[in-house]
């Protein structure tokens, strides 16, 4: 664990106050025909494998397929993670399984 800088922001950290546990969500996109890289979000929500999820894309939203939930992931301080919308698993369950 780092060091936090301001004393108040040490002592919050050490009993874990205000704070709610951050999941990197790593999700692909179906792009012609093939499955594109990660792509990292943040979420409060934990998803599993395979699930459907709405996400910010630049200036517009996609429908993505969850690859990983990572608990205690490192966030790059200089890159704008943005937030998972939704998830969409109940609306379209048959999309929600392996690739084959």
């Amino acid at each position: 664990m780092k060091k936090a800088e301001n004393p108040l922001d040490f002592f919050l950290d050490s009993f874990n106050l205000g704070t709610k546990m951050i999941y990197a969500i790593q999700v692909r996109f179906l792009e012609y025909g093939r499955w594109s890289k990660v792509y990292t979000y943040k979420s409060e929500q934990k998803f599993e494998r395979y699930d459907l999820v709405l996400v910010p894309t630049g200036k517009f939203l996609g429908v993505g397929k969850v690859s990983a939930c990572v608990e205690n992931f490192e966030f790059l301080p200089n890159i704008n993670y943005k937030f998972v919308l939704a998830k969409l698993t109940e609306l379209a369950p048959e999309y929600a399984k392996p690739e084959k």
